[in-house]
C-alpha cells in the first residue's frame, strides 16, 4: 500500500540517524526491563511500548518523505500482525477491531480510486484506459493480499473495471492502436502476470489462487476483445494464460489438500516425498556405479517399490481431488507418473508372471533396458524434487541474479534496502516480538485493553495519513526481483542472525537450520561440495546463528567462483587474437626452452661418449656402449625431438603474432598514441590539491617551524605554481624561501609520472620509482612489520618484467595496453579502407 506521510519537516540525515539510535536504545532498555515486569505496571509498560512503536512509525514516514520509499504495506501489515496475534491469544474483540480497521481503510481507498478515474472516463484514450485497467488490477491485488474478505470490495473493483473496459473499447474504435502500442500492452500484461506468479509464493493457497484468477481474467478479456487474430501476440498471451491457469489449479489443489487432511499432515507428506526422491536418486547412482550382490539389489528394489507405491498413492489422491483432472494428468504424466512406476520390481516377477506382461515383455528385454530406464527415471525424479523445492521456497529463491549489471541496475540493487530502512524494518520486527512477550506476561483481563490501545494508535495514524492524499492505502507493489551478483554475495557475507530472522521468517529459518545441521553431520560433511559449503557449528548455536554462518560460508565460496568467472571474462574481453597467439607461443617457448637446452647438452655428451667408445674399442667398455645405445640414446632422441618440436611451434607462433603486433603498434604510434600523456596535464589543479592534502601538507606540519602561520589557502596555489615551474623550467629551486624538504622530490616524482602515455608500454614510471627507490628499500628493510611475503607481493607490481604466468598487474597491464593499441589501429585501418 502506498502510504503518504504527514507533511512535516524532513529531518536531516544526521538527525534521522540520531533518532533511530535513540529509539533502538529505548527498545533495548525496555526489553531488559521486561524481565522484571513485576516492578512495573503492565499497562504502563504497554503505554511505553506503544510510544516507541509510534516513534518508529513516524521515522518510517520521514524516510518516505525523503525518497527512501518504505514498503507501502507497512501499516496494514502491522494491523494484520496484530489481528493474527489476537486470534492466537483468543482476544476476539481486538481481532475483530483489527479486521474492521483493515476493511474500512481498504474500502475508503477503493472509493477514492474510483473517484480519481473520472477524468479518464470522461475523455477516454487508449493508453490511459489501459494504464488505468492495469492499475485497477494492481490495487485489487493489494486489497486481496491484506483482506481476503473481498466480496463487497470485489463488487466495487468489478464495476470500475467494467466501466474502464467499455471506455477502452470506445477509445480503440475511435483511435485504433498501432502494432507497437499493442506489443507494449501485451508486454505489460505478461510482466504483470510474471510479477504475480512470483509474488504469490508466500501467500496462503486460497488467496494465491484468487490473485491468479484476477490476473487471468484480464488476460482472457484482452484475448477476447483485442487480440482476436492468431498471431505472435495472441500466442504469447495464450501461453501465459495457460501458465496462470496451471498455477491456479495447483494452488486450489493445495488448499483442498489442507482442508481434507490438515496442514501438518500435508507438510509431513511433502517432506517424506522429498526425502524418498533423494533416496531413490541416490540408490540409482549407487546401482549404476558399484557392483552389488543379488541380495543387496533385491532389498534396493524392495525399497524402490515401496517408495514408488507412496509416489503413486500421492499422485492418484491428488488426481481424485483436483478439478479439471485431464489437464492436471497431462501436465504431471511425465514428471510425476512415469518416474513413479517401479521398473526395478519387474525383474522380481516370476517367470510365469513375467511372460504374461504382454507385448511389452516380449519385445523389450527388461535386463537390457533396466540401466537406461533407471537413469531416465533418476533424472525425472530430480526434476520432480527441484519442482517441489521451487514451490516450497519460491519466495526466497525466485530472484534474477545479474552477472553483468549496468550502473543503474547496480545502484538499484544496492539501494533495495538502505541502511536506515533496514534498521527500521528490524526495529518493527523487534517491536512485534516484544509485544508478544509482553502480552504473554500480562494478565488476561489487561491484554484486550492493551491491544485496543495499540489499535487506536494505528487507526489515528491511518486517518492522519489519509488526509494527506486521495489514496492512502492502495498502490502497486514493486518487489525487487533483480539483484546484482556482487550485491547478493555482499548481503550473504554480511548476514547476521537478526537479519536472518527478519528476512526468512521463523518457519523457513527453522527448516534451513535443520538442513544445515543434517549436512554438518558425519558422513555428509565429508562429501566434496558439502564440506566446503557447510560451516562448523556447535550444539549451542541458535537457528538464526546456524543459518547466518552457512550464509557467510556460502558467500565465501560464491565470491571465489565469481572472481574466477570475471577473471576469465576480463581476459576474454581484453586479449586480442594476436595477443592470445603470442601468449600461447610464449608459454610453449618458456616451458620447453630449458628442457630442450638440457636435452641438447645430454645429446652432445651422449654423442661424445659414443665417439670416444668407438675410437677406443675395448671389450670392457662394450657393455657400456650397448647400454647407452639401447636405453640412453632413444630416450634422449625422443625427448629432445619432442621438446625441439614444441619449441619450434612456440617460436613460430611468437613470430606470427609479433608481426601482427608490431604492425598494429606501429600504426597506433603513427597516430600519436604516445601523446595521450597530455591528458594528465589537464588535471594539474586537482592533483596539486590532492598531493597537498595527503602528502605535502602533513609533511610540512612536521618540518616547518611553529611561527610559520601561512594559511593552507596560499600554499595550494604555491604548490600548483611549483608544479607548473617543474614542467616549464629545468631548474627546481626552493623559490621565495617557501619550499621545504621533500617538495622538490615530490615535484620530480610527479613530473616523471606525467611523462608517459596512458595505458601504453612506457606507462611504468610510478612502479619503477616505487620498486627502485633506495629510500623505499631502506624503509622496507628496516621495518619489522614488513614480512618476506609482503615484499614478494610488492615485487609483483613490477610492470616491466613478468613475475607471474597467470596473473599479476603485469599481465593485465600488458594485455590492456596492447589491446588499446590494437583496437585503435583496427579502427584507423577500417576507416582508411
Amino acid at each position: 500500500m502506498s502510504l503518504a506521510a504527514p507533511q512535516t519537516a524532513v529531518l536531516s540525515e544526521a538527525e534521522l540517524k540520531r533518532r533511530i539510535d535513540e529509539v533502538e536504545r529505548r527498545l533495548t532498555a525496555f526489553r531488559r526491563e521486561l524481565e522484571s515486569l513485576s516492578e512495573t505496571s503492565p499497562q504502563t509498560a504497554a503505554d511505553s511500548l506503544a510510544e516507541i512503536e509510534q516513534e518508529i512509525i513516524d521515522l518510517s514516514g520521514q524516510l518516505n518523505q525523503s525518497g527512501a520509499q518504505l514498503d507501502g504495506n507497512a501499516l496494514l501489515a502491522d494491523v494484520q500482525e496484530i489481528q493474527a496475534l489476537c486470534e492466537r491469544l483468543n482476544l476476539d474483540e481486538a481481532a475483530q477491531s483489527a479486521a474492521t480497521l483493515t476493511f474500512e481503510d481498504l474500502e475508503h481507498t477503493a472509493g477514492a480510486w474510483r473517484e480519481s478515474l473520472s477524468p479518464v472516463l470522461e475523455d477516454p484514450q487508449p493508453d490511459t484506459c489501459f494504464t488505468a485497467l492495469v492499475q485497477t488490477t494492481a490495487y485489487e491485488l493489494e486489497a486481496e493480499s491484506h483482506d481476503p474478505n473481498r466480496n463487497a470490495r470485489h463488487t466495487v473493483f468489478s464495476e470500475i473495471r467494467a466501466e474502464l473496459r467499455q471506455a477502452f473499447l470506445i477509445a480503440i474504435d475511435e483511435d485504433p492502436p498501432t502494432t507497437e502500442t499493442r506489443k507494449g500492452w501485451v508486454r505489460d500484461l505478461i510482466d504483470r502476470a510474471d510479477l504475480v506468479l512470483t509474488s504469490v509464493d508466500g501467500l496462503p493457497s486460497d488467496r494465491a489462487a484468487m490473485q491468479l484468477q484476477i490476473v487471468a481474467e484480464d488476460l482472457r478479456w484482452h484475448l477476447d476483445h483485442l487480440e482476436t487474430r492468431w498471431n505472435s501476440l495472441r500466442r504469447r498471451l495464450k501461453r501465459k494464460l495457460f501458465q496462470l491457469s496451471a498455477e491456479q489449479q495447483e494452488r486450489r489443489l493445495q488448499a483442498r489438500l489442507y482442508r481434507t487432511f490438515g496442514r501438518p499432515f500435508v507438510r509431513a507428506m511433502d517432506r517424506l516425498i522429498l526425502f524418498l526422491i533423494l533416496a531413490v536418486v541416490a540408490l540409482i547412482v549407487v546401482v549404476a556405479v558399484y557392483d552389488l550382490s543379488p541380495t543387496t539389489l533385491f532389498w534396493i528394489d524392495v525399497f524402490d517399490g515401496t517408495a514408488c507405491l507412496i509416489f503413486l498413492t500421492e499422485f492418484f489422491v491428488k488426481l481424485a481431488l483436483v478439478n479439471r483432472k485431464w489437464m492436471w494428468f497431462c501436465r504431471h504424466f511425465l514428471i510425476d507418473f512415469i518416474p513413479s512406476i517401479p521398473i526395478g520390481l519387474v525383474v522380481l516377477l516370476p517367470g510365469a508372471a513375467a511372460g504374461q506382461i504382454g507385448v511389452f515383455g516380449r519385445v523389450i528385454r527388461i535386463a537390457r533396458v533396466l540401466r537406461v530406464a533407471r537413469f531416465l527415471r533418476g533424472f525425472a525424479l530430480m526434476a520432480r524434487g527441484f519442482d517441489r523445492l521451487a514451490r516450497q521456497y519460491g519466495h526466497v529463491l525466485n530472484q534474477n541474479v545479474i552477472l553483468y549489471p549496468t550502473r543503474q541496475e547496480l545502484d538499484n540493487s544496492r539501494s533495495r534496502l538502505p541502511a536506515h530502512r533496514a534498521r527500521l524494518v528490524r526495529l518493527r520486527e523487534q517491536v512485534h516480538l516484544v509485544w508478544k512477550d509482553l502480552l504473554t506476561l500480562m494478565p488476561d483481563e489487561e491484554r484486550s485493553t492493551a491491544m485496543e490501545h495499540r489499535l487506536t494508535m494505528f487507526e489515528e495514524t491511518l486517518i492522519e495519513r489519509r488526509k494527506q492524499t486521495t489514496i492512502t492505502a492502495l498502490g502497486p507493489r514493486a518487489p525487487a526481483r533483480e539483484i546484482a551478483a556482487e550485491v547478493l554475495i555482499e548481503h550473504l557475507s554480511t548476514m547476521t542472525p537478526q537479519g536472518a530472522e527478519v528476512g526468512l521468517g521463523p518457519e523457513l529459518l527453522t527448516q534451513m537450520a535443520r538442513a544445515v545441521r543434517i549436512l554438518a553431520r558425519i558422513p555428509f560433511r565429508w562429501l566434496p561440495i558439502i564440506s566446503s559449503l557447510v560451516p562448523r557449528i556447535t550444539s549451542d548455536m541458535s537457528d538464526a546463528e546456524v543459518v547466518a554462518a552457512a550464509s557467510r560460508q556460502t558467500a565465501r565460496i560464491a565470491r571465489r567462483f565469481h572472481n574466477a568467472y570475471f577473471w576469465f571474462a576480463d581476459l576474454y574481453g581484453t586479449v586480442t587474437p594476436s595477443q592470445f597467439v603470442d601468449r600461447v607461443g610464449g608459454m610453449l617457448v618458456k616451458s620447453t626452452s630449458k628442457p630442450a637446452y638440457r636435452m641438447l647438452i645430454f645429446g652432445g655428451l651422449y654423442g661424445l661418449t659414443l665417439l670416444i667408445l668407438k675410437i677406443l674399442p675395448t671389450l670392457e667398455l662394450e657393455p657400456v656402449s650397448n647400454f647407452l645405445e639401447k636405453y640412453v640414446g632413444p630416450t634422449v632422441l625422443i625427448l629432445g625431438s619432442v621438446c625441439l618440436f614444441i619449441l619450434a611451434i612456440g617460436w613460430w607462433l611468437q613470430r606470427v603474432a609479433r608481426e601482427a603486433t608490431e604492425f598494429f603498434e606501429r600504426s597506433a604510434q603513427a597516430q600519436f598514441l604516445a601523446l595521450t600523456e597530455i591528458i594528465r596535464s589537464r588535471y594539474l589543479k586537482r592533483d596539486a590539491e590532492l598531493l597537498f592534502c595527503r602528502v605535502l601538507g602533513p609533511e610540512r606540519e612536521l618540518l616547518i617551524p611553529e611561527d610559520d602561520d601561512t594559511p593552507p589557502s596560499e600554499l595550494v596555489p604555491f604548490v600548483l605554481s611549483r608544479t607548473h615551474q617543474s614542467l616549464v623550467e629545468a631548474h627546481l629551486g626552493s623559490g621565495n624561501g617557501r619550499g621545504w624538504r621533500g617538495l622538490d622530490t615530490m615535484m620530480l616524482l610527479y613530473r616523471d609520472w606525467l611523462d608517459g602515455a596512458i595505458f601504453n608500454d612506457n606507462d611504468t614510471r610510478s612502479t619503477s620509482q616505487l620498486l627502485g627507490s633506495p629510500a623505499v628499500r631502506q624503509v622496507l628493510s628496516l621495518s619489522a612489520r614488513i614480512t618476506p611475503k609482503d615484499l614478494k607481493k610488492l615485487h609483483t607490481l613490477d610492470l616491466v618484467r613478468q613475475k607471474s604466468l597467470f596473473g599479476g598487474p603485469y599481465l593485465w597491464f600488458n594485455f590492456i595496453a596492447r589491446s588499446i593499441a590494437h583496437s585503435t589501429a583496427n579502427l584507423l585501418i577500417d576507416y582508411s579502407q
